[in-house]
């Protein structure tokens, strides 16, 4: 029973990192096998779920806002948006829209974030700095 033990500690910690490796190896290596038998039914869901993810922030460069200001100034607007961007009932129209015309405003008929995207995108603050600079001066 002993042998199985943690190692007391050194004064410069080496043996106890090498002995709780020694400990915990053997329940990483169960966790992983069973996360492996877990994960691969769901493996199609998560990679859609990881897909659907890209809409928005595609979106947001399509119509120029800088996710990074607007995260900064609104996170919980940007929650927002990513919550009713992960259900939303049209992903396979959004992906094909963004694809081959993402400034075609046919998505703002279906887009549940479209009229929220809309006004950000008219408030300069949020703009990307390329579509600051190309607006005329006064």
């Amino acid at each position: 029973m002993e042998g199985n033990l943690p190692e007391p500690a050194c004064a410069d910690g080496g043996a106890t990192s090498d002995a709780a490796d020694r400990y915990w190896e053997p329940w990483l290596s169960m966790w992983r096998a069973n996360a492996l038998l877990l994960v691969e039914p769901w493996d199609n869901a998560i990679r859609a779920f990881a897909e659907r993810a890209q809409f928005l922030p595609r979106r947001m460069a399509a119509l120029e806002l800088d996710r990074d200001k607007l995260a900064r100034a609104k996170p919980l607007t940007v929650s927002e948006l990513v919550e009713r961007c992960t259900t939303c009932e049209n992903p396979e129209q959004c992906e094909w829209d963004l694809r081959e015309n993402p400034a075609n405003p046919a998505w703002q008929a279906y887009c549940p974030n479209a009229a929220r995207l809309m006004a950000l995108a008219n408030q300069p603050a949020f703009r990307t700095t390329a579509q600051r600079t190309a607006d005329p001066l006064p």
